[in-house]
């Protein structure tokens, strides 16, 4: 059974400093005061507007596999398909922030208002990001709770595009959530609308099981940095 959450724009709320950094500029250099008040701008919109929710679903290890396998396109070493066999739990899911903020976004570059657009479309994908590390957060203390996981034990999100995981895979994960989970919809092309949207699985286990190396030639540095940062902080 999929269970649905929502939560406050305003507890899922990007720093200025966040903003900055993904625009590429150093919060700490003196030039950042001239780009600090757009970003506060756009961060009262997303704190009026934005509006996350998403779904989660447990699945067994034989349904992901299934789910997982897509439509044959993955690649051939995956850091995923060494993890999930041994997990104590899974569950897929989905976020979004609503289509108020896509349509808001779109609407600024309609406009030519470039500058609070980008700055807009920063925030919204920041908070994308907030949502979903919160959806991992309330997902792990739902299984703790019940004791569907050991005290040790620790949550990490996957999703179709990264890890080696084909995009194609969404198909198979929104046709389990059943149709449109919190809203979203499946484009024929695998990208979903709205578009500060993210699925995938949550994978829960011992931190020593989501520890993989460097070595998946797909990765590229940034794209290690960042996970590698998550596994860190388990």
């Amino acid at each position: 059974m999929a269970l649905n959450y929502e939560w406050s724009a305003e507890k899922l709320l990007p720093r200025p400093e966040d903003l900055l950094r993904a625009q590429g500029v150093d919060p700490a250099h003196k030039a950042a005061e001239s780009f600090r008040g757009l970003a506060e701008e756009a961060l009262e919109i997303y704190a009026r507007i934005a509006k996350p929710c998403g779904v989660f679903q447990e699945v067994s290890l034989k349904e992901f596999a299934e789910i997982y396998s897509g439509e044959g396109q993955n690649a051939e070493e995956s850091p995923l398909a060494e993890i999930f066999p041994r997990a104590e739990a899974l569950a897929l899911f989905a976020i979004t922030l609503g289509p108020e903020i896509v349509a808001h976004i779109a609407a600024l570059f309609d406009a030519a208002d470039f500058p609070l657009a980008a700055m807009l479309d920063t925030a919204a994908s920041e908070g994308t990001e907030l949502a979903a590390g919160r959806m991992q957060h309330d997902v792990e203390n739902h299984w703790m709770e019940r004791k569907r996981i050991s005290n040790a034990a620790r949550g990490l999100r996957y999703s179709p595009g990264y890890c080696g995981w084909h995009v194609s895979s969404q198909k198979k994960l929104f046709a389990a959530l059943g149709p449109d989970p919190a809203g979203i919809k499946l484009r024929d092309s695998c990208l979903m609308e709205p578009l500060k949207s993210v699925s995938g699985v949550i994978v829960a286990g011992p931190p020593s099981i989501q520890d993989f190396g460097d070595a998946h030639p797909f990765f590229v540095d940034s794209q290690m940095r960042y996970f590698r940062e998550r596994i860190l902080c388990l």
